[in-house]
């Protein structure tokens, strides 16, 4: 899935950073871990909030509205681990928008439907 990158929210610096140009999703997990557990239990300045608008072609975007629908209609999130160019490990999360997530992340929902939040993870400093 290729996509440009809006910041929305967050505090952690320079995401997407080293992000792949194609992002491979190959796990899943359950929004609501990911919002109750994840997203809470994670520092502020541990996390980032972005919009993923799709880039490209217009099958792109079809590409990307169906993989939305796909996860939202099972109640999950899409999971990539971003462990490149030897940064912290960090783990990027693609959210299907609701209002009820957008309102758990404290972001404003954005209309058309063409996006994906993405919610970016920092391990923690040891």
């Amino acid at each position: 899935m290729a996509c440009g990158h809006t910041v929305a929210a967050g505090t952690a610096a320079a995401e997407p950073y080293d992000w792949p140009g194609t992002i491979d999703v190959c796990m899943r997990a359950e929004i609501s871990h990911v919002l109750s557990q994840v997203y809470k239990s994670t520092a502020p300045q541990n996390r980032t909030v972005r919009w993923l608008h799709p880039k490209g072609t217009p099958e792109h975007t079809k590409a990307l509205v169906k993989f939305a629908a796909y996860l939202a209609e099972r109640k999950r999130v899409g999971v990539v681990k971003l462990n490149r160019s030897g940064r912290a490990a960090r783990t990027l999360y693609l959210i299907p928008p609701s209002s009820a997530t957008c309102a758990t992340l404290g972001v404003e929902k954005e209309a058309g439907g063409k996006c994906m939040i993405a919610l970016v993870c920092y391990a923690p400093d040891k």
